[in-house]
């Protein structure tokens, strides 16, 4: 039992060091190689602490290589633009000038569906308030509103990448007859279409499929 409680607290002191050299970020703002470095340093850590058998050093010294691999890493992609490429995600512009790149919404895995719940999260209620969206490279969403253009309505999906919503249809008080005139408005198929959204003002927001 002594000898468990030495190993748990050599390794604890030696994580807490880790992570304070890693800084202070919480999961989600990870860059991709603080990540790796985090799963990795915390494989290394249960070994010997659940194995009485496995010599202490085999997880101090892979901790301390990790660490020491991490900040000389860290120190030469502030310096080089190539490392700093391989080790760090580029930012994605979801949305440019007001405009939906949805080539870059399937770079990010991420559905039309999801996006638009980032933004609700953001308190944008609908997506054509929108003139930068920009998926950092920790993962995070940066969104910047158009000026004064920003209002509390929520924009209802009526159409999401050709597929209906019947709830925000009845949400609104429309139906499918309504729909299929405001796609011939839009002469438009329901299979070309992104995005089509409403909100509780009648404003219209109709986004084509790009080929």
């Amino acid at each position: 039992m002594v000898t468990l409680l030495f190993r748990t607290l050599i390794i604890y002191a030696l994580l807490l060091c880790a992570m304070k050299i890693m800084g202070k970020r919480q999961i989600g703002e990870l860059e991709i190689s603080d990540l790796v470095t985090t799963l990795m340093l915390s494989e290394l850590a249960v070994t010997p602490i659940s194995d009485n058998n496995t010599p202490l050093l085999y997880a101090v010294v892979p901790i301390l290589i990790l660490i020491s691999f991490e900040i000389i890493t860290t120190f030469i992609s502030t310096k080089s633009n190539i490392l700093k490429k391989l080790m760090i995600a580029n930012p994605s512009y979801i949305i440019e000038k007001g405009r939906l790149r949805q080539n870059e919404l399937t770079k990010a895995r991420m559905s039309i569906n999801e996006f638009i719940g980032e933004l609700r999260l953001k308190d944008i209620g609908d997506i054509k308030n929108v003139n930068y969206a920009i998926l950092e490279s920790n993962g995070q969403m940066s969104v910047f509103p158009k000026t004064n253009e920003l209002n509390t309505d929520i924009a209802h999906s009526i159409v999401i990448d050709g597929q209906i919503c019947s709830k925000s249809l009845n949400i609104l008080g429309f139906d499918e007859a309504w729909l299929n005139k405001k796609l011939n408005e839009y002469n438009c198929p329901l299979n070309d279409v992104f995005l089509f959204t409403v909100d509780d003002n009648q404003n219209e927001n109709f986004i084509r499929r790009e080929r």
